[in-house]
């Protein structure tokens, strides 16, 4: 792997740990919702577009070995 592979895969490493953490904030925040309100249900579909995004950075990772 060149340099600027190099830089590419630890900036993608960084903004995949980011996401992570911030994944697992909003989860606590929306177990405190309150259960099948319309503020859960909608916190609950960005949660699962954020985690869609989250897996498409991680399958775009595995190309830089």
């Amino acid at each position: 792997m060149n340099v600027s592979e190099e830089l590419m895969a630890e900036s993608l490493d960084e903004m995949i740990r980011r996401s992570t953490l911030r994944l697992e904030q909003e989860a606590v925040g929306v177990s405190n919702l309150r259960e099948g309100g319309n503020h859960q249900i909608s916190a609950r579909a960005h949660l699962a577009r954020g985690a869609a995004a989250l897996e498409k950075l991680k399958v775009y990772r595995a190309k830089f070995h």
